[in-house]
């Protein structure tokens, strides 16, 4: 069954893109197929990674910027010409379920994988953001907490979200100066939250 995970945040900064390029690495380390689909105008998967890896571009800054076009003609074709079991989605900051872009990319899979990126001062509105999103199975993760810090915000986290039903799981990940290099193979905490997320 083809997948795609989405990477979403409800402000910039908090580590969506590089957590859609650590994805993509940890899926080639595995020799799992897989295209990244870059829904930022600035593009920074491929500034990131000097466009090491199969990117679709939904827009470039200047249709986003002056004329707002929705998907592409032609997207199709590039989705169906390479080859694929996961698309990694790094989308636009705020993007809203029910968009044109959002339901192109429902077309294109059945199974879609929410995952949530905050840090610790946006956690209620990432989380209020994410109720929104029924089109798939959701995950939350609390990114670049310090590490005296991990338990508590855990049990803040738990406390939020016990009794819902919207979020499958959510994580809370340590800052980590690692994540630089790019390799999740370097990142325990990294590779153990794919494993639970790709299931």
């Amino acid at each position: 069954m083809r997948k795609r995970v989405r990477f979403l945040s409800v402000k910039g900064g908090v580590g969506k893109s590089v957590f859609t390029i650590l994805t993509a690495y940890y899926l080639k380390s595995l020799d799992i197929s897989f295209l990244v689909e870059e829904l930022d105008p600035l593009n920074p998967v491929c500034t990131l990674t000097s466009c090491d890896l199969p990117v679709v571009k939904f827009f470039d800054l200047n249709d986003v910027l002056y004329n707002r076009l929705g998907p592409k003609a032609g997207l199709e074709k590039e989705y169906s010409t390479k080859s694929w079991t996961y698309l990694i989605a790094d989308m636009l900051t705020g993007i809203k379920p029910r968009e044109a872009v959002v339901s192109f990319q429902n077309s294109i899979v059945n199974k879609n994988i929410n995952v949530f990126i905050t840090d610790i001062n946006s956690l209620d509105e990432t989380v209020e953001y994410a109720m929104n999103w029924k089109d798939g199975e959701n995950f939350l993760v609390v990114n670049m907490v310090p590490e005296d810090e991990v338990d508590d915000v855990t049990e803040r986290v738990n406390r939020l979200i016990y009794g819902t039903r919207f979020l499958v799981s959510a994580f809370v990940t340590p800052h980590d100066d690692k994540v630089s290099s790019l390799n999740p193979i370097k990142l325990d905490w990294f590779t153990k939250l794919m494993r639970r997320i790709l299931v």
